[in-house]
């Protein structure tokens, strides 16, 4: 009532042979995609490093303090840091143009929220009435007022 399945049988000796050479072609592949990207963000490198600090210079500034307090607090890890940082640079570099991008696609992004919630107000137009239709239609008529007279306090002296 029990089955085993096993990928390759154990009458044939070469049955595991097939994944692992799958395995390597995979890792071939991988290897020439990276090697392909990293020579490509290495000619853009400049530019992208140009990109991150005009669109926000904030995030180059980041990431420069972090290493130097990495340095401080971790000497090893930012001797590593660092390290890597020379050796994957055109990627740093990319990665840090891409946070750039982000950071001022989402203030821009928020900005326009937050406009779009305030109320709009729109221009006024004063409207003249022609002779023919003219009305006295904002005519009060005077209001008769009793005014009191109160005996003299502080508090009126403060207006005389």
């Amino acid at each position: 009532m029990y089955k085993e399945f096993k990928f390759g049988g154990k009458q044939n000796p070469f049955g595991n042979v097939g994944v692992i050479i799958g395995f390597i072609l995979i890792l071939v592949l991988f290897y020439f995609l990276l090697k392909g990207l990293y020579t490509l963000l290495s000619w853009i490198s400049p530019f992208l490093l140009i990109g991150a600090l005009i669109l926000d210079y904030r995030v180059v500034l980041d990431f420069g303090k972090y290493v130097l307090r990495l340095l401080k607090e971790n000497t090893a890890i930012g001797i590593l840091i660092v390290v890597l940082c020379i050796l994957g640079f055109p990627f740093l570099t990319g990665l840090l143009f891409f946070r750039a991008f982000t950071g001022r696609f989402i203030k821009n992004y928020l900005k326009k929220a937050e406009e779009a919630a305030k109320p709009k107000f729109s221009d006024y137009e004063e409207v003249e009435n022609n002779d023919s239709t003219k009305e006295e239609y904002l005519v009060l008529p005077k209001a008769d007022r009793k005014v009191e007279n109160k005996k003299d306090s502080e508090y009126d002296e403060l207006f005389k």
